[in-house]
């Protein structure tokens, strides 16, 4: 069925059509149109964000409308206890719909160059204004190929990238986080004090080492996080780094000195982050978890060095 622009049917079975074909057609656009921003900034794809959005419209709507009833109903003083459990119960249910969520949803690509991180949704707008096209089905087509088209090619860049580039960016002569792959094309991290510099490892790993690696390899997934140092910051530091990527493996040395009360409230903290993710826990003494050790028993391809800028 050709649905016509400014068409609006009149039975329930075509305004669900139109509804969500309406629906598809603005998500393909904003998806489009924001994949040289999300790529350009280093940010994460997730396989699940149409699905997600085709359901937050309606709850949103629902949520807003059930708040405004309650602000007028207190206003003119009537019994609001109903509203406050209904507006409770959407409020719940969508919480819990978002603890569903996994690092396993997401994806992401490496910058690639401008012509061809550009080009492509372009060249769907350009289509879609000059290119006659009269019914929204064959807009969505259009769209739906130029999607496809650009996930393929940005997904292919990728994996030369991986494969291909020899780059090392060196930001200091102080090396404190080394990041190297393994023969399964994994990251493998080894912090030696890197986090420890830090005030803030949660900012760090969100707005520095994520948009790092992905812009440059086009990855998150994490094979083993190594620990040559413990204390309150690394715990955070890796913690966070559990938190964002997917982490197969977390290697830390046996430790029998004292720490503080908030250093030993980070280390449960971060076993509860393992143990929830199901992440291996591996405790070895420290001379094995140097970078030596490390390279023998995970033989790198490529190797890109994280340096602390602040590093004397």
């Amino acid at each position: 069925m050709c649905i016509a622009r400014g068409y609006m049917p009149k039975n329930k079975a075509s305004k669900i059509v139109y509804y969500v074909s309406d629906f598809i057609q603005a998500q393909l656009v904003v998806t489009l149109a924001s994949m040289p921003i999300i790529i350009g900034w280093g940010l994460s794809f997730s396989w699940v964000a149409f699905i997600g959005n085709f359901i937050f419209a309606p709850f949103l709507l629902i949520f807003l409308l059930l708040a405004s009833l309650l602000f007028f109903a207190q206003l003119m003083q009537l019994p609001t206890a109903w509203l406050v459990a209904v507006c409770n119960f959407f409020v719940g249910c969508w919480q819990w719909l978002l603890a569903q969520g996994s690092c396993e949803w997401l994806f992401e690509f490496a910058q690639p160059p401008g012509w061809l991180l550009y080009g492509l949704p372009l060249g769907a707008f350009v289509c879609m204004r000059y290119g006659g096209l009269r019914t929204r089905s064959e807009r969505i087509a259009v769209l739906t190929f130029f999607l496809g088209v650009s996930l393929m090619g940005f997904e292919l860049y990728s994996r030369y990238q991986r494969l291909m580039s020899v780059d090392s960016v060196v930001l200091s002569p102080s090396p404190l986080l080394d990041v190297r792959w393994n023969d399964s094309a994994r990251l493998v991290v080894v912090d030696n004090g890197f986090f420890s510099k830090y005030g803030s490892p949660e900012n760090v790993v969100a707005y520095e080492l994520k948009p790092f690696w992905i812009k440059r390899i086009g990855t998150a997934h994490i094979a083993t996080v190594v620990m040559t140092k413990v204390g309150q910051r690394a715990f955070v530091g890796v913690r966070a780094l559990c938190s964002s990527f997917l982490v197969d493996e977390v290697v830390m040395p046996f430790f029998n000195h004292t720490l503080s009360k908030s250093a030993w409230r980070a280390f449960f903290d971060l076993k509860r982050v393992l143990a929830d993710k199901h992440i291996t826990l591996t405790r070895v003494p420290l001379s094995q978890c140097s970078a030596a050790v490390l390279l023998a028993k995970h033989s790198e391809k490529r190797c890109y060095k994280y340096f602390d800028t602040a590093a004397g």
